[in-house]
Formats: structure tokens, C-alpha cells, sequence
């Protein structure tokens, strides 16, 4: 007879204890479990929304805004980075989609190139002080506002120009491809007065031909006149054809552009936008 002492593991016919054929299914069962985490955490794809599907892919937003316009979009050339309310509104729309603000790639447009960015694909949205009409809803989706503006007017201080009253025969800067000339010429029109119209592509263009003397007045919305005031120039009190800025895509992005209208307006209605256009001083 073999007595055994405590503790002992009896063994089976092939000097296996049972303890350990109970370990080693154990572990077995761990490593099948584990390797299938494994393989569904690989397999497992996030749910994309269809609207946003083909950024994603690409892996950044790409979006066309102004390099100049201080409080909107300007570019530090000290920092190399852009600031402004219409950049913050960017990044905003970047952690949406990405849940990341810095995958987001900024292309510098000005009035006169900003459609042709976004007809030609080379940017996802613009958001440049693109101000909201009937006759461009017909070319590109436009979000609700986000800012409204007024078409004003910057002069010399020895100009002699005190409001719109005294423009007549003078000449009037405005930028290519802007509202701001028909919304002058309507405002002259209305008085019986006439001007002649310069255009220039950008603002600094506009800025140092008015400060030559090559145009009398330069004109487009006050915001962006305002960041041109200095100790030569005055902006005028007068206000002309209230300007909305939306966020523009392309037409046929329709479940884009309502995906980008739904966040502007959540952003509108908890103060979001308000909170950002006053720490830029709009």
C-alpha cells in the first residue's frame, strides 16, 4: 500500500496531475479569449458619419480663410500661426469630425479666389468673411450666419470726406468678386450721386492705394476696416447692406453642408460663437 501525504495531486494513467490539466485548460481558454480581443479590437472600425465620411478619410479638414483681416483670419507672422474668430470656428469644426482641432490644414484665399478654391476642390469649406446672397446660394451651400457685418467706408483724415454725401465723382476701392461695390453704388445711386469704382484683389492693395491717393475712399465691411485705422485714416459712421458670413461648400456636398449648418447653429444657440467673436474684440 502507498499512503500518499497531504497535498499530494494524484496522477492520471500518463503522469499528468488533474490540477494540471485543469491549469493548463485554463490558461488555453485565456489565450483563445485574448486573441480574440485582439482580432476584434483590430477588425473594430469606428461608425463614420456619411456627411464627413470622405474627410475623414483624407485625414484633415481643409479649409480656405482669410490671412489678413485681423480679428477674423490673419496670419502671425511672428508665430506662424492664423488667428481670429473664423479660424477658432475651423477648429471647431475639426474636433467635431476628428475630436481633434489639429487635423486641420489652412489655405490663405482672398475675395477674388476663395469661390475658385472651392469650385476646383482644393478646399472642403471656406470661412472668409464670405457674406451670405440669394444669386451665390445658387453656386455654393452657405451655413446660417455666424457673424453679421455692414459695408463702411475708410478715408483720409485730410480727405474732406465726411460721409457718403460728399463721394460724388470721387474714387471708390472695393475688393474683386465683393458685394461692396453694388451695395455703394445702390447707396449713391439713391442720392443722385455717382463715383468711379477701383477694384484691387486684396486689402493691404486697398489699404496702400488709398493711403497713395490712388483712391478716395476704400470700402468693404466694417470689421475688416476697422483692422486698417491708423493715424492717416478715419472710419466713417455710415453703414450700408447688413453682411451675413456663412461657412460656404461646395453644391452638391448637401449632407455636408447641413452637417456644418447644424453645428454652427448648436454653436450659436449656447453662446459659443458670441464667446469667440468678443475675445476678438467683434
Amino acid at each position: 500500500m502507498v499512503i500518499l501525504g497531504f497535498g499530494a495531486a494524484t496522477q492520471n494513467y500518463n503522469g499528468h496531475t488533474k490540477e494540471g490539466n485543469i491549469t493548463m485548460k485554463k490558461i488555453i481558454a485565456l489565450l483563445l479569449i485574448a486573441g480574440l480581443a485582439v482580432i476584434l479590437f483590430i477588425s473594430y472600425k469606428p461608425k463614420v458619419n456619411p456627411a464627413v465620411a470622405d474627410v475623414v478619410k483624407r485625414g484633415k479638414l481643409i479649409v480656405g480663410v482669410k490671412a489678413d483681416v485681423q480679428g477674423f483670419g490673419k496670419l502671425n507672422t511672428t508665430t506662424g500661426e492664423y488667428e481670429g474668430l473664423e479660424i477658432e470656428i475651423s477648429k471647431l469644426i475639426a474636433k467635431e469630425i476628428f475630436g481633434d482641432p489639429a487635423k486641420i490644414e489652412f489655405v490663405p484665399v482672398t475675395t477674388k479666389t476663395r469661390s475658385t478654391y472651392l469650385d476646383n476642390c482644393d478646399v472642403d469649406i471656406i470661412v472668409a468673411t464670405f457674406t451670405i446672397n440669394d444669386e451665390r446660394k445658387k453656386q455654393w451651400n452657405f451655413s446660417q450666419p455666424y457673424y453679421t457685418d455692414a459695408i463702411g467706408l475708410l478715408v483720409r483724415k485730410d480727405s474732406g470726406i465726411s460721409s457718403i454725401d460728399d463721394c460724388g465723382g470721387k474714387k471708390i476701392g472695393v475688393s474683386t468678386n465683393a458685394t461692396t461695390q453694388d451695395a455703394i453704388a445702390a447707396a449713391l445711386d439713391a442720392k443722385g450721386i455717382s463715383a468711379v469704382f477701383a477694384q484691387l484683389s486684396t486689402y493691404p492693395e486697398l489699404h496702400a492705394a488709398l493711403l497713395e491717393g490712388e483712391v478716395d475712399v476704400f470700402s468693404v465691411d466694417r470689421s475688416i476696416l476697422s483692422s486698417y485705422i491708423d493715424s492717416e485714416t478715419v472710419l466713417l459712421d455710415d453703414k450700408f447692406s447688413p453682411q451675413d458670413y456663412g461657412v460656404a461648400s461646395r453644391l452638391n456636398k448637401t449632407e455636408f453642408a447641413a452637417y456644418i449648418d447644424k453645428l454652427i447653429a448648436a454653436w450659436k444657440a449656447d453662446g459659443t460663437i458670441n464667446r469667440l467673436a468678443s475675445q476678438f474684440r467683434l
